[in-house]
C-alpha cells in the first residue's frame, strides 16, 4: 500500500537553488492541464460549477496546492515560501538570474568568485527582493504551511519555524535561514533574539526520513527528485541530515552552490529539474496524492 504524501521538503542548495526552479516549472504546468481537462469534463457535463483557474495562484490544481506543509532550508525555504504565496517560478528565476548577472559584473579578476566580493552584499539583495516581491500578507499565507529550517547559535540546534507574527519576521526568517557565515556576512542575524544562520548546517532537508513527505535535492541521493546517479555512486553519506552520494557530480554542484558557475551550465542544472520533476509525476501517477 502506498503512503500517502502530506509535505514537500526542498533542500538548501545556494545557487543549486535554480534546480528547484525547474520542479517548480514542471509541477505548475502539471496543474494548468489537469485544471484544463477538468474544465473540459465539466463542459461536456453541462455543469454550471465550473472551476476557475486562479490568477494570482501558480500552483493552483497542482500536487502542491494539496500538501499541507511546505518545508525548507535556506534557498529551499525561499522556494516554499514562493510556494505558499503562489508566485510564479519565473520570479524565482528573475532572483537568480539577477544575482548571478551581479556576480559576473564584478569583472574577469574574480572569476567564479564574484560571489565573494565585497559589494555582492547578498543579505542585502535578498532582502529587497523579499520586500519587493512577497504580498503584503505573506506571512498569513506562509504561518501553519511553510517551516523554515534554520540553526541557533552557538548551540548549532535546529529549528523549523511554522508560525510568522508578520511580514518582516517572516523576511527576517528567511534571512536567517540562508545566512552561511563568513560567505553572506560577518554579521550574524537574528531571529526573535536568538542568533541563527543557515539552516543546512543542521537540517539540510527537512523531515528527509518521513515516507510522507516527497522530498527535493539538486543533490543525488535517496530523495524522490534529484539528479539520477551515476555509475560512479558506490558510496553514500548523511551529510547535514541529509543521504548524498559521493560522486562527481554532487562535488561539482556543492562547489556551484557558492561559487558561480557560467550561465549555460545553470540552465543544464535548471533543466534536470525540470526533467527529474516531470518524472517523478509520471512514475508515481501524482492524482493518488490528492488527500
Amino acid at each position: 500500500m502506498s503512503t500517502t504524501r502530506r509535505a514537500i521538503s526542498f533542500a538548501g542548495g545556494g545557487f543549486m537553488t535554480i534546480y528547484h526552479v525547474g520542479v517548480l516549472e514542471a509541477i505548475a504546468e502539471e496543474g494548468a492541464r489537469k485544471q484544463k481537462l477538468t474544465k473540459k469534463k465539466k463542459k461536456r457535463r453541462g455543469s454550471k460549477a465550473m472551476i476557475k483557474p486562479s490568477s494570482h495562484d501558480h500552483f493552483a490544481g497542482s500536487i502542491l496546492s494539496r500538501l499541507g506543509m511546505l518545508y525548507g532550508a535556506s534557498g529551499g525555504a525561499f522556494i516554499a515560501v514562493n510556494i505558499a504565496c503562489g508566485m510564479s517560478p519565473k520570479i524565482a528565476m528573475e532572483f537568480i538570474v539577477d544575482l548571478h548577472e551581479r556576480a559576473v559584473s564584478f569583472g574577469c579578476c574574480w572569476g567564479r568568485f564574484g560571489t565573494f566580493h565585497p559589494r555582492f552584499q547578498l543579505v542585502r539583495r535578498t532582502r529587497e527582493f523579499f520586500e519587493k516581491y512577497l504580498p503584503p500578507d505573506a506571512h498569513k499565507k506562509c504561518s501553519g504551511r511553510v517551516g523554515v529550517s534554520m540553526t541557533v547559535l552557538p548551540s548549532m540546534e535546529n529549528k523549523i519555524i511554522t508560525e510568522f507574527n508578520t511580514r518582516a519576521e517572516l523576511i527576517q526568517a528567511l534571512i536567517c535561514s540562508g545566512f552561511v557565515p563568513l560567505f553572506s556576512g560577518y554579521k550574524i542575524p537574528k531571529f526573535r533574539g536568538k542568533y541563527c544562520c543557515d539552516g543546512g548546517l543542521s537540517s539540510n532537508l527537512p523531515y528527509s526520513t518521513d515516507p510522507s513527505v516527497i522530498t527535493v535535492s539538486p543533490f543525488t541521493g535517496e530523495c524522490d527528485i534529484c539528479p539520477p546517479a551515476d555509475n560512479e555512486s558506490y558510496y553514500q553519506c548523511y551529510f547535514f541530515g541529509q543521504t548524498m552520494n559521493i560522486n562527481t557530480g554532487n562535488m561539482y554542484r556543492g562547489i556551484g552552490s557558492l561559487l558561480l558557475l557560467p550561465w549555460k551550465e545553470m540552465e543544464i542544472i535548471y533543466k534536470q529539474g525540470y526533467t527529474d520533476a516531470v518524472n517523478f509525476l509520471r512514475k508515481e501517477s501524482y492524482q493518488k496524492y490528492y488527500l
